[in-house]
């Protein structure tokens, strides 16, 4: 099957009504996994944050979702990996920090952005590796006023509005810390759907599995322009949100991704922030591995 923008979500004639709906996370760094997907006539998304999506999921609001990736351990459903594109890194990350008041070898509280599941159990596997142990997890509400030792926060926040310099001095990327103690890239979140319970369910996923991949393809190619476009929109600098794009995130399904995401499960388990290491399980659609 040829796939181009305008393919259809539906793979025959009694299916060619139905609607697909596709939980997204809203910020920047999703643009070049779904840039374009909106056009789509079958296809309806919807914005939430990451730690969101999954909910949608188990509740059958969405057929697929871009899902933390520590959700896949979490979720009471019998879920699938859709290998066709990520949101991850392989070094910094810019938009996942720890801003600290005190030297992070001090840190004992963590208030915790709450938009990613995956980002507070990295922070507590960084944090235990680095300081001896895991800090107390404080839901972040609201701004940082109160935050009296350290605050994660991820996504557009922490350039549109990062705590000042002068009152967090101590700042940890965990993207980089991540790299440093692994020598793996990191996956925050990728594209997640319960286990099909027949073909047709299948045949729907695998579709889906096929544009998501093509739009992904298409839009590597031009995330300098989506990040020129895109970031002075929610009020980005340009040039900072086109370096954003190209040279910090990764986008690609590849052998070493999935090697940093089982080993952030295992070792999520063995911190007993899962209960279980589920294998990992993929719907694979015939959609190319990236390189490396």
């Amino acid at each position: 099957m040829q796939v181009t923008e305008s393919t259809p979500l539906a793979v025959d004639a009694p299916e060619a009504v139905e609607v697909t709906r596709l939980g997204v996370v809203r910020y920047l760094n999703t643009r070049p996994l779904i840039a374009g997907l909106e056009g789509l006539a079958d296809l309806r998304l919807r914005p939430e944050v990451p730690a969101d999506l999954v909910g949608a999921l188990e509740r059958d609001e969405v057929h697929a979702a871009l899902c933390s990736s520590i959700d896949f351990q979490r979720s009471e459903r019998d879920l699938v990996i859709l290998p066709v594109g990520l949101l991850g890194c392989d070094g910094p990350t810019l938009t996942v920090q720890v801003f600290s008041r005190v030297p992070l070898e001090r840190i004992r509280r963590l208030h915790a952005d709450m938009d990613s599941h995956t980002s507070r159990v990295l922070a507590q596997l960084v944090l235990a590796e680095r300081c001896g142990r895991a800090p107390e997890m404080i839901d972040l509400a609201g701004d940082t006023e109160g935050v009296d030792e350290a605050v994660l926060l991820i996504g557009d926040k922490v350039v549109l509005q990062p705590p000042a310099q002068a009152d967090f001095p101590h700042r940890l990327d965990l993207g980089d810390a991540w790299r440093r103690m692994t020598g793996l890239p990191f996956t925050f979140a990728c594209w997640m759907a319960p286990r099909p319970e027949d073909e047709r369910q299948a045949r729907r996923l695998r579709t889906l599995a096929l544009v998501l991949d093509h739009q992904r393809r298409r839009n590597i190619q031009r995330r300098a322009a989506i990040g020129a476009v895109e970031g002075p929109r929610r009020g980005w600098p340009a040039d900072l949100a086109v370096q954003y794009l190209c040279d910090l995130l990764r986008f690609e399904w590849t052998d070493r991704h999935q090697q940093g995401l089982e080993l952030f499960w295992q070792r999520a388990a063995q911190a007993g922030c899962v209960d279980r290491c589920r294998p990992l399980r993929s719907l694979e659609a015939g959609c190319r591995r990236g390189p490396g």
